[in-house]
């Protein structure tokens, strides 16, 4: 997963974006696309927000309701 994770940072920079590692995020907002960091309590607007933090992460449970469904055999076939 390194070499992907390298290639999309570089990508993201190279593209422009501003990317923030090891911050905390509070809450997001997907209406207006936005999302409140912990410590600052600073707000940030983008295109798009990627939480990547799995599916029992922050991001999902501020997006969408609690996923009812069974993952286990979906996550086993990723990988």
């Amino acid at each position: 997963h390194a070499a992907l994770r390298n290639l999309l940072y570089e990508l993201a920079i190279f593209s422009g974006a501003v990317v923030r590692l090891g911050t905390k995020v509070s809450s997001v907002d997907a209406a207006s696309q936005t999302i409140t960091l912990a410590d600052s309590k600073e707000q940030l607007r983008a295109d798009v927000i990627v939480g990547a933090d799995g599916v029992d992460g922050l991001t999902r449970r501020l997006v969408s309701p609690p996923a009812k469904e069974d993952l286990t055999s979906e996550r086993m076939n990723m990988y």
